[in-house]
């Protein structure tokens, strides 16, 4: 006869195996953080992205160079940046329309975190930057700029394209080498126009900063349109 403890030996062995593996799986999914199991607030919808961004009524090939791209942004990050701004509370990021050889548009923009491990700015498709699943809305604004002034701040942007100008995470308004995301838009209206003055910027305390409602609440602007995706 064999004996009792020999033959729960390989159930013994199967059962810590189980364990073992459960417990690893589930310390993966936590350390890291697959974006099927953490979604934060993006809608499950089983359509594809592309067909919602498609859906809205607006060309974005017949924006110009230098055009503002204003959005919201469904992560807890960007619900958190959005209180930064004093007047209008919606909008999170920002960019800056460019023109490619194709004649299509891009986006300029300066952004942080697991988003952008580089750090650097980036040019970026407008799909890409209004992707559904990480946008819920979006709103886009023309500066009333002379044109020498317009193709001024595409050449500046492209400038810090080429640059690899890193994103700011101290928030400096001082330092032009690191810039945040309405900075970078700022820095470049900024030396575009030599208009000290052509933005209104916010204040925390002693601390000035732009917001981003900066950068479109004021007369230099036109919103062209704005969508908020379903």
């Amino acid at each position: 006869m064999v004996p009792t403890s020999t033959r729960l030996q390989p159930v013994r062995v199967i059962a810590f195996l189980s364990v073992f593996i459960i417990g690893s799986i589930v310390f993966l999914a936590f350390a890291l953080k697959p974006s099927f199991l953490f979604t934060d607030s993006r809608p499950l919808t089983g359509i594809d992205p592309y067909v919602t961004f498609r859906q809205a009524p607006i060309d974005f090939d017949t924006l110009r160079a230098g055009d503002l791209i204003v959005r919201m942004g469904r992560s807890f990050f960007s619900d958190r940046l959005r209180k930064y701004s004093k007047r209008d509370k919606r909008y999170s990021h920002c960019s800056l329309v460019t023109k490619g050889r194709d004649g299509k548009s891009y986006v300029f923009h300066s952004i942080g975190g697991s988003d952008n491990p580089d750090q650097v700015v980036r040019c970026d498709s407008v799909f890409t930057f209004l992707n559904p699943e990480d946008v819920s809305g979006f709103a886009v604004y023309r500066y009333q700029l002379p044109s020498r002034q317009i193709h001024s701040m595409d050449s500046i942007a492209r400038q810090y394209y080429r640059e690899k100008r890193m994103f700011d995470m101290k928030f400096d308004l001082d330092d032009d080498e690191r810039l945040y995301c309405a900075e970078f838009v700022y820095k470049v209206l900024l030396y575009a126009t030599g208009n000290l003055e052509i933005v209104n910027l916010s204040r925390q305390g002693e601390k000035l900063y732009v917001g981003v409602d900066d950068l479109y609440l004021n007369n230099l602007t036109q919103k062209l349109f704005e969508h908020e995706y379903h």
